[in-house]
């Protein structure tokens, strides 16, 4: 039987540890052991293991095959893993696939040319016949897997992934693709405009026979590229779930402003969400309008609101440095942090990726640097990456210290002691004495916050461990 090693690297960062092994490998594996290969998914961000460790399990797995997965983010310490990798083992043929592929798939075949396939888009579909074909000694080059219509996306047998037994979160697709075209955005090029629905009764199916599987879970994860677009649909959705009384509670990534109202909210309490995160963007009028997402800061602004007075914990997204943005411009989106209150705040930076408008723009209107190995979010421990773009109004140490700044006044990161030191150094570093006192007054405020969501967490696992003596299998939906 031909052994396939579906691998994933970690970004090399300590706040980067996954809750469940690498969702797409899983549904891939869950594929190529109904065709009769050998199939494990090895996420290092999942067993949040060394280097060296790693390799050597994936090594001793003495594969036929190895498909990784490819991110822009951390694609240099991907690239030295194929390379020491292929070094134990070069009679294994190597094939490539992920978000980095799906935008960059012609540089990386012309420069890195050690893959046997290259695959841009979502393979279920196509991953036994690549396989097939890359054992009996093809290159197969580039390829473009038309996207799977959502009645063929497999259920995931996360038994596949290695370590999976200690997974507490579960995550899964209702839906793929999104119709919108936010500007900053790649969707298009990695999985497409076109929405693609999954049966609620095969997704219920799927959670339940997820959790039979695995009792440690507590947290179904929805990862939807647009959970709520057809509202409706998702409410009915989140009727039947509590229907089902399970014992676990549901999470979302984030959800659109404009979808938000108060019986989704009801909804999902009944569901135990841990928190709502919306994902803004811009405070700034302009440089929201240029951003295209179809909905408008007063959504936003009408949503946060409603999720305060439902008394559930909310999160907003924001990002420094899209196009038209300048320092100013980004001091909006701080106002409108403060003035919505959030529990929590993720201040990113901008990455101008191909695929996306903005990229576009900065290509008329400013320069684009590095583009690989860079992070849009910054440490928890205040440790970023250069900014891969900058214009003239709006310089790299500008919108290092715009990020900074919004990240200090909203506490937003965890403030250990060498991260305190830190931000005391950079507050010196980038003139932002009043933002390092105006961080030490919130801390009190936001130890509060952390210690509520922390203990509901808690609860939440307490709750789920005892329950979990009574469950019945749950093989059926309602």
């Amino acid at each position: 039987m031909n052994k396939v090693a579906l691998v994933s690297i970690n970004a090399g960062r300590s706040d980067t540890k996954s809750h469940w092994p690498h969702y797409g490998l899983v549904l891939l594996a869950t594929v190529l052991r109904k065709s009769g290969f050998e199939a494990s998914v090895f996420d290092q961000s999942f067993l949040n293991e060394p280097d060296d460790r790693f390799l050597e399990r994936v090594a001793g797995y003495s594969p036929d095959i190895c498909g990784i997965s490819l991110y822009t983010t951390h694609f240099g310490r991907s690239l030295d893993f194929v390379r020491r990798f292929h070094a134990k083992n070069i009679a294994c043929k190597i094939i490539a696939g992920g978000p980095h592929v799906a935008l960059y798939a012609q540089t990386l075949q012309e420069e890195h040319p050690f893959f046997s396939a290259v695959v841009r888009g979502e393979a279920e579909q196509v991953i036994v016949d690549i396989c097939t074909k890359v054992l009996s000694g093809k290159d197969l080059g580039i390829l473009r897997p038309a996207p799977v219509e959502g009645g063929l996306i497999p259920e995931a047998d996360f038994r596949w992934g290695i370590g999976s037994s200690q997974m507490k979160w579960l995550p899964i697709q209702l839906s793929r693709g999104c119709p919108f075209n936010c500007s900053f955005c790649e969707v298009r090029e990695i999985s497409s405009r076109k929405i693609r629905y999954r049966t609620i009764d095969r997704c219920l199916d799927e959670i339940c026979h997820s959790l039979d599987a695995f009792k440690s879970v507590t947290t179904v994860r929805i990862v939807d590229d647009c959970p709520t677009l057809d509202r409706e649909r998702f409410k009915s959705f989140l009727r039947r779930f509590i229907a089902q009384n399970l014992r676990v509670r549901i999470s979302i990534d984030n959800l659109r402003a404009d979808t938000v109202d108060e019986e989704l909210l009801d909804l999902l309490k009944q569901c135990h969400i841990p928190y709502v995160c919306i994902a803004v963007e811009s405070g700034n009028p302009a440089v929201f309008e240029f951003v295209q997402k179809g909905e408008t800061l007063g959504d936003i602004v009408a949503a946060g609101r409603l999720i305060r007075k439902k008394r559930l914990p909310l999160y907003l997204c924001f990002i420094i440095g899209l196009p038209k943005s300048t320092f100013k411009a980004e001091m909006d989106s701080l106002q409108l942090a403060k003035t919505l209150r959030p529990d929590i705040m993720y201040w990113n930076m901008f990455l101008p990726h191909l695929g996306s408008p903005a990229r576009e723009w900065f290509q008329q209107h400013g320069t684009i640097y590095k583009e690989t190995d860079s992070f849009s979010v910054p440490s928890y421990d205040l440790t970023f990456t250069q900014p891969a773009c900058e214009t003239p109004e709006f310089t790299r140490e500008e919108r290092i210290r715009a990020y900074l700044r919004c990240v200090l006044e909203t506490v937003s990161f965890i403030f250990s002691p060498p991260a305190l030191v830190r931000s005391f150094l950079l507050a010196g570093r980038y003139r932002l004495w009043k933002s390092f006192f105006v961080m030490l007054g919130g801390i009190p405020g936001k130890c509060i916050v952390y210690a509520r969501i922390v203990g509901g967490n808690i609860f939440l696992v307490m709750v789920s461990r005892i329950s979990s003596f009574f469950d019945k299998p749950r093989g059926t939906t309602v």
